[in-house]
């Protein structure tokens, strides 16, 4: 799937006392604005949502290596009788995984 969101680190800067935003290291674009003066969200999850917003990218190249890592795992070590377990604890959250990720790139 082809990733359309804005390439390099994402960063928050909170100078402003009015907004957070979220903007990109190599382009300088702003990602996001987060309004410190609105009612919702409530103000202490004001920083804790742009630090989740600005580690997005992180979080879903992360997501990828581990759904990488475990199918590799598991494909290497289904026909080991003492593994064979492995495949049904780990397929449905290998699924829920790609979902989210499908969710995120749609």
């Amino acid at each position: 799937m082809e990733k359309k969101f804005t390439k390099g680190e994402w960063l928050i800067n909170n100078e402003d006392k009015a907004d957070i935003c979220v903007y990109s290291s190599n382009c300088q674009s702003r990602i996001a604005t987060i309004s410190t003066e609105q009612a919702k969200p409530k103000k202490t999850e004001i920083l804790p949502n742009a630090k989740l917003i600005a580690a997005s990218p992180d979080l879903l190249e992360a997501l990828e290596d581990l759904i990488f890592t475990c199918e590799k795992l598991w494909n290497e070590t289904k026909e080991v009788k003492q593994f064979e377990g492995i495949a049904l604890i780990t397929h449905p959250t290998i699924e829920k995984a790609k979902e989210a990720i499908a969710k995120a790139l749609s």
